[in-house]
């Protein structure tokens, strides 16, 4: 039986049967994978503790004719904060469920890999893990904004997305089926405005390494509407709804 090995990062997991689990990682060479890995529901089974912490994992795979099995895991790397911290915590799965939502399966695409753990890195560095007003971590909205990069999504945060030109000083709105916003000229009068303060936000989120967000300079007041468009973003392209933008909200 053929195999492969790999690094990965768990995403989310599925009880089979009475003690196995069907495990979906993002790996760094083959994408987005879904593995059957047998007995990890038992008590002394020794790949479980590898794969349930938020961390990088070294894993085999041996290919199947239905599905791949995992042959082994051993934990290579592990933010050690995230689970002792609840804000994190749910910050964390909140990330891993958006990506495991906006992603295909078996697409290799690096840059996702890497950028799941520069958000790891830089959770658990953070040292106030306070959520905004709202739901969101600071941290969790610049991940989601170069996501939408590297998916090939990139709003537009300097010119308007209608007419192309000069963002206006004031009067600007979201469009999020344009994926952007739109200056005082094109927007119509009935949508709500977006404040210069809040696409500055945007613009310095989209520039900034996740690990140096916290010393990024955001005003307080533009933290709750900045998450709230980044999440109208990613509400237009979550094929199965919102259900991790919903489980952060209401666990915050």
């Amino acid at each position: 039986m053929p195999t492969y090995r790999d690094q990965g990062i768990v995403l989310k997991t599925r009880p089979v049967r009475d003690a196995d689990r069907t495990y979906t990682i993002y790996t760094a060479n083959h994408g987005k994978i879904t593995v059957l890995a047998q007995g990890t529901r038992r008590g002394k089974s020794k790949l479980s503790p590898h794969l349930s912490s938020f961390g990088v994992v070294e894993i085999m795979v041996a290919k199947g004719r239905r599905i791949d099995r995992l042959a082994g895991a051993c934990l290579a790397r592990r933010f050690s904060s995230l689970p002792d911290s609840l804000p994190k915590t749910i910050t964390a799965q909140s990330f891993l469920l958006t990506v495991d939502s906006l992603t295909k399966r078996e697409l290799p695409e690096e840059r996702i890999f890497e950028l799941l753990v520069d958000f790891f890195e830089a959770l658990d560095r953070w040292s106030a893990p306070e959520f905004v007003r709202g739901g969101h971590h600071p941290v969790y909205d610049g991940a989601a904004l170069k996501l939408l990069d590297i998916l090939g999504f990139a709003p537009e945060f300097d010119a308007c997305v209608r007419c192309r030109g000069k963002l206006s000083v004031s009067g600007n709105a979201l469009n999020a089926l344009r994926g952007g916003i739109e200056c005082s000229t094109c927007r119509p009068y009935s949508k709500e405005t977006v404040s210069s303060g809040v696409i500055e936000a945007l613009r310095l989120m989209r520039r900034s390494h996740l690990t140096s967000l916290q010393q990024a300079d955001v005003p307080a007041e533009v933290a709750s509407p900045t998450s709230e468009l980044i999440e109208a973003l990613l509400v237009g392209h979550l094929e199965e709804g919102i259900r991790a933008l919903r489980f952060m909200r209401q666990l915050a």
